[in-house]
C-alpha cells in the first residue's frame, strides 16, 4: 500500500506509477492493474492521479520468498555475508522454487525460505548442489515460513574464498 498526500498550494494533477516488486508466484487479486512475470519477479503497475492525496493498493497471496540472515560487516572488513545471485520458479504443476547462492566455503548461513501457503511449508523438501549441506527446520506456526541451513561447498572456492549453490524447494509429495 502506498498512501500520498500532497502539501502546497500547486494542485495541478500529479500521474503517480506505484510498481511494487511481489514474491515469485504471487496471485494478484483486483483490477486496474498491470501485471509483469519475469522468470525471475512479478511486477503489479498502478495509475493514480493525485490532486490532494491518494492511496494504492495491491492485493496479492502466496508467492515465494528467500531472506537471507542480516550480516554487517565491521567497519574496514570485507563482507562475509551469502549472496542470493537469482531465484525463479521450475516449470509446471506443484512447480519448484530456485535459488542460486554464493557463500564463504565451509561456512554455515541461516535464510528463511517463505512458501505459498502453510501447506507447501508443511510438505516443503529442499535439495542443493555442489555438496552443500542442507538442514531444513520443522514447520511451525501458521506462517508458512521455515529456516534452511545451508554449509557451502569446501571446494571449489573463487579468489574471495566464495562458493556457489543452488537450492531447489517443493512439496515432498508421497
Amino acid at each position: 500500500m502506498l498512501s500520498l498526500r500532497r502539501h502546497g498550494g500547486d494542485r495541478a494533477p500529479l500521474t503517480v506509477e506505484f510498481s511494487p516488486a511481489l514474491p515469485l508466484g504471487a496471485q494478484v487479486s483486483g483490477t486496474g492493474s498491470r501485471i509483469r512475470r519475469t522468470p525471475g519477479d512479478v511486477h503489479v503497475s498502478l495509475e493514480a492521479q493525485v490532486v490532494d492525496s491518494s492511496t494504492l493498493t495491491v492485493s496479492y497471496r502466496g508467492g515465494w520468498t528467500f531472506v537471507p540472515p542480516v550480516m554487517p560487516p565491521a567497519i574496514g572488513a570485507r563482507s562475509s555475508a551469502p549472496r542470493v545471485l537469482s531465484e525463479r520458479l521450475g516449470e509446471g504443476r506443484g512447480a519448484s522454487y530456485l535459488v542460486a547462492l554464493e557463500g564463504l566455503a565451509g561456512r554455515p548461513y541461516t535464510f528463511r525460505v517463505g512458501a505459498p501457503d502453510p501447506s507447501t511449508a508443511r510438505r516443503l523438501a529442499v535439495r542443493g548442489t555442489n555438496g552443500a549441506t542442507l538442514v531444513l527446520s520443522p514447520a511451525s506456526g501458521p506462517a508458512g515460513t521455515r529456516a534452511v541451513t545451508v554449509t557451502f561447498p569446501r571446494s571449489g572456492a573463487d579468489a574471495d574464498g566464495y562458493t556457489t549453490t543452488t537450492l531447489t524447494f517443493s512439496p515432498n509429495l508421497p
